[in-house]
């Protein structure tokens, strides 16, 4: 079973987050040299981050128990004393 690699809107946020904070500094007169030294630093360490959470979740997925649990409701249940649906004749 393959699982899905998807960002979650946490990451999307703090990726969208570093490239405002990237974009200002910009129009505050950083150095453009700096800034893509600074975005290519914080690119790498998500990447890093991302790959690091996709293996551990992937190891914890496959290392947890698969269970199946079936809850039915009580009008379903084998055994009920009392009717749970009436029907009125006309």
């Amino acid at each position: 079973m393959t699982l899905p690699f998807r960002p979650s809107r946490r990451a999307t946020g703090v990726l969208l987050a570093s490239a405002a904070v990237i974009l200002a500094l910009l129009i505050l007169g950083l150095p453009v040299g700096t800034a893509s030294i600074a975005t290519a630093v914080f690119a790498a360490l998500f990447v890093v981050a991302a790959v690091a959470d996709a293996i551990l979740s992937r190891r914890a997925w496959h290392a947890a128990s698969f269970t199946l649990t079936r809850r039915l409701p009580p009008a379903f249940a084998f055994g009920l004393r009392r009717r749970s649906v009436a029907f009125q004749s006309m």
